[in-house]
């Protein structure tokens, strides 16, 4: 499933998403180049809660399982990148 959201962000130009850890229950998935906050400014918090609702959203609809995912790295904050902790529960 991770691989056909890498694809989507790809194709519609959200950002380069990669996930660099994986597990059952975990995944840690990073994003260069994000469609929401790519070359801004820090601006003290998080902003990228579109791209986190969208992994959350379509792994739920995938698994039938509760998702949570936390934004832990992000331009708004002055991040090189978007990094997003994904639990699946």
């Amino acid at each position: 499933v991770m691989k056909e959201i890498v694809s989507l962000f790809k194709t519609y130009e959200i950002g380069n998403l990669e996930v660099v850890e994986t597990s059952d229950k975990r995944s840690i998935a990073q994003l260069k180049d994000c469609a929401a906050c790519y070359h801004m400014e820090s601006v003290g918090k998080q902003i990228c809660f579109f791209e986190a609702g969208l992994i959350a959203g379509i792994l739920e609809a995938k698994l039938k399982k509760k998702v949570v995912v936390n934004e832990t790295l992000c331009g708004g904050l002055g991040d090189e990148i978007d990094e997003f902790n994904i639990k699946i529960g």
